[in-house]
């Protein structure tokens, strides 16, 4: 094909607002190896892209779309629908139901957001196919969606099956196996899977990654924060569901914060934001919109940020809540607004350092 259907957001991708190589989740999904990354943005390799669509789920942030393809769309039809079949491309056409590129492109929480207008079972059909098929195998990904929905609902998960007319192929009993056992570990262990995540080592953050030029390249406009479409619509849909587990993470800043503000400019979806007035300044979160990417914890430059289990649902349907909260002073040096601190009161944190050396410089001299 001349020209790739897959869209990007550069300016949303984590690599790219990190500006050091951070998130690999959508090269490693792509079966054609089409996908490039780097702190300067995603590339597309249009011989190679087969359009299949299962690197857009994989995206944290929702930087990755397809043409053609919209997960709102996706879920229109099916209201009020106990039963969806959903074909992929190489199965045939349907009579009834809802038909995707690759099933691939299917997310536990699109799922679920359409378990909450009343699904309960999803039947894939074409999965027979998934072998010889040009755009890759999605047996792989789709294994992991049962064990993840029962994880979050229990004996109340929708069923994902396979469809009947795949049901004697070799691939897919091998498939349904390795479901099943995907299925019990996520139920069992997929709060402990989370925690290991959670616990892994940070990375340096921008300007100390052995890149010179990752600390001058300029950081992406904080404007654009928008929220990745998979969680939009999940966040939607929270209070319409009834939870064994919540997906969700909770954010909390601790008093080492100076609030300036990076994490919440660089949020790719909006779940911090910054705020500013004459007298303070701070950060606002709203955990429906957090796609626990940990951007913000990478780039942290005081390592100020922490995660926790979201409480409840009304936590995740109630909207922003304050996490900073910083009094603004004038620095009495240079005269601008600055947040306030005990330690040399009234000078801001560039003429605190100017100070501190100056004096070093002369206790240096009185020596000599």
């Amino acid at each position: 094909m001349a020209n790739s259907p897959l869209l990007t957001d550069a300016a949303a991708c984590l690599n790219v607002r990190a500006r050091m190589s951070l998130c690999a989740d959508c090269r490693d999904a792509c079966a054609g190896r089409a996908l490039s990354l780097s702190p300067d943005g995603i590339a597309v390799d249009p011989k190679r892209c087969t359009a299949c669509g299962a690197c857009v789920p994989k995206c944290p942030v929702g930087a990755i779309s397809l043409s053609g393809f919209s997960p709102r769309d996706f879920l229109r039809p099916l209201q009020g629908q106990a039963t969806v079949h959903i074909h992929c491309s190489a199965s045939r056409t349907p009579e009834s139901g809802v038909a995707v590129p690759c099933h691939g492109i299917l997310d536990a929480r699109l799922l679920a957001a359409a378990h909450a207008a009343g699904t309960v079972s999803f039947q894939l059909h074409g999965l027979g196919q998934c072998g010889p098929c040009p755009m890759g195998s999605a047996l792989a990904g789709l294994a992991s969606l049962q064990g993840t929905l029962q994880s979050w609902f229990g004996q109340r998960a929708p069923e994902v099956s396979v469809a009947p007319e795949n049901q004697d192929q070799e691939q897919v009993r091998r498939w349904r196996q390795d479901r099943a056992i995907r299925s019990r570990r996520g139920f069992l262990r997929g709060a402990g899977l989370r925690a290991t995540v959670t616990a892994a080592a940070r990375l340096l953050p921008p300007g100390q990654d052995g890149n010179p030029d990752s600390a001058a390249r300029p950081p992406p406009d904080p404007a654009q924060q928008r929220p990745a479409a998979y969680q939009a619509l999940l966040r939607e849909r929270v209070a319409d569901l009834s939870w064994r587990q919540l997906p969700w993470r909770q954010r909390s800043i601790g008093e080492k914060c100076d609030a300036c503000l990076v994490c919440a400019q660089r949020c790719p979806t909006g779940a911090l934001t910054a705020w500013h007035k004459p007298t303070a300044r701070g950060i606002d979160f709203e955990p429906g919109l957090c796609t626990s990417c940990r951007l913000c914890e990478w780039i942290c430059p005081q390592r100020a940020i922490a995660t926790g289990e979201v409480a409840s649902v009304s936590a995740v349907a109630g909207g922003r809540t304050p996490l900073v909260d910083r009094p603004l002073a004038v620095c009495t040096a240079c005269g601008r607004a600055h947040v306030s601190a005990a330690k040399a009161a009234g000078l801001c944190l560039a003429c605190r350092k100017e100070a501190d050396l100056k004096a070093e410089w002369l206790g240096l001299l009185e020596k000599s």
